[in-house]
C-alpha cells in the first residue's frame, strides 16, 4: 500500500514539474509610465527623489504580490546598467518612487538622460520584453525641477496634486480635500496612496497632507539595484551555470527559471527515489529529500509555491504513515 501511495506522490511532483513552465505569471494587458519627474534637496542637501506614475494594467490582477512580480528600475544611459532600483507597491494605475541619498546621488549627474524602467521580474517571467511586460521611459532635461523661483519641494507638492488628480479620475475615489486658506491638500486616502509611494513625505512636505505630524530622526527612503541581481539564478548559482541552464531552456523552449525548476525536480525524485529503493520506507525517502527541495528553493531552481505544495503533500503523508493507516 505504502509503495502505491509514494509512487502516486512521485508522480504528481513529475506533473508538476512538467507544469513548471505555465506556472509564470502572465502578461499585463498593457504596461506604461505616464510620468518621470526628478526633484532635488527634498529630504536632504544634495538628495535626488525620483517620482513616477504608472499603469500595470491587469483585468483580473495575477495572484502574486504586485511587489514581487514588478520592479522600477533607474537605468545609466547605456540602456544596460541599473543604478537604483525599488519593489512597486500596486498593479494598475499608481505612483512610485526611486530616491538617492545626498551619498548616492553623488554618482549622479543632474539633468542626463537616464532611464525610467518600469519591468517585470526576470524570476516571475518567462522572458523579458519591451512593451509586453516592460516599459522604458527616457528622461529628459524638462524632467528635472531644479531650485529657482519655486523650490524643488514647492515644486514637488504640485506635482504630487496632479497626479492625485489623475489618480481620482481612475480610481473614481477622493484623494484631495481643500482647505479653508483655498489651496488642494491630500485627505486621509490620499496621504496613504502617496505614503506609500513616498515613505517619510509628510516630513518633507507636511502642507501637502490634511492632517500631519512630526517624527524627529525619520529615516529618508533608500532605494538600492540589489533586489532584480540577488534574486537572479545566475546571482545564486554563478554566471556559467546559470548561461548553462539558459540553453537548456532554450533548447525546451522555456525559460531559465523554468528549465532549472525541471532539472531540481528530476534531481529530487532521484534523492528521494534511491533512499526509496534503499530502505523501503517512503515517509524517509520524503523527509530526507525535504532539505534538497529547501536548498533549490533557496537558489531559485524551484518556485515557492511548489514547495510548499510539497511541504503539504509531505505532512499530509507523514500523518497518514503515522497515526491514520492503522486506523
Amino acid at each position: 500500500m505504502k509503495r502505491r501511495v509514494f509512487v502516486a506522490i512521485i508522480s504528481f511532483v513529475l506533473a508538476l514539474a512538467i507544469a513548471l513552465p505555465i506556472l509564470a505569471i502572465a502578461n499585463p494587458t498593457s504596461i506604461i509610465i505616464h510620468t518621470g519627474k526628478v526633484f532635488q534637496n527634498i529630504f536632504e542637501t544634495g538628495d535626488m527623489l525620483f517620482v513616477i506614475s504608472y499603469d500595470i494594467e491587469y483585468a483580473s490582477e495575477p495572484p502574486e504580490e504586485a511587489s514581487d512580480a514588478f520592479l522600477i528600475n533607474l537605468v545609466g544611459t547605456d540602456n544596460t546598467t541599473i543604478l537604483l532600483s525599488r519593489q512597486i507597491n500596486y498593479y494598475q494605475y499608481n505612483v512610485i518612487s526611486i530616491y538617492a541619498t545626498a551619498a548616492q546621488a553623488l554618482g549622479l549627474t543632474w539633468e542626463t538622460e537616464y532611464k525610467l524602467r518600469l519591468t517585470g521580474n526576470p524570476a516571475l517571467f518567462g522572458s523579458i520584453t519591451e512593451g509586453t511586460n516592460m516599459y522604458t521611459k527616457t528622461l529628459s532635461i524638462t524632467d528635472y525641477n531644479t531650485d529657482g523661483a519655486k523650490t524643488s519641494k514647492e515644486l514637488l507638492q504640485e506635482y504630487c496634486i496632479i497626479i492625485a488628480e489623475d489618480l481620482e479620475d481612475d480610481w473614481v475615489i477622493s484623494l484631495l480635500t481643500t482647505t479653508t486658506e483655498g489651496g488642494q491638500v491630500l485627505n486621509s486616502d490620499g496621504a496613504v496612496t502617496f505614503l506609500d509611494a513616498i515613505p517619510s513625505l509628510s516630513t518633507a512636505l507636511p502642507g501637502l497632507f490634511q492632517l500631519s505630524s512630526y517624527i524627529p530622526e525619520i529615516s529618508s527612503p533608500v532605494s538600492t539595484a540589489n533586489y532584480s541581481g540577488d534574486s537572479s539564478i545566475d546571482y545564486r548559482l554563478g554566471t556559467t551555470l546559470g548561461a548553462s541552464i539558459t540553453g537548456i531552456g532554450t533548447f525546451l523552449g522555456v525559460g531559465q527559471h523554468s528549465a532549472a525548476g525541471i532539472w531540481a525536480v528530476i534531481f529530487i525524485l532521484m534523492v528521494a527515489s534511491i533512499i526509496f529503493l534503499n530502505s523501503g520506507n517512503s515517509v524517509a525517502a520524503l523527509i530526507l529529500a525535504t532539505p534538497v527541495v529547501v536548498l533549490m528553493t533557496y537558489l531559485g531552481a524551484i518556485p515557492e509555491a511548489i514547495t510548499y505544495i510539497l511541504a503539504i503533500l509531505v505532512v499530509v503523508y507523514s500523518m497518514y504513515y503515522f497515526w491514520l493507516r492503522g486506523t
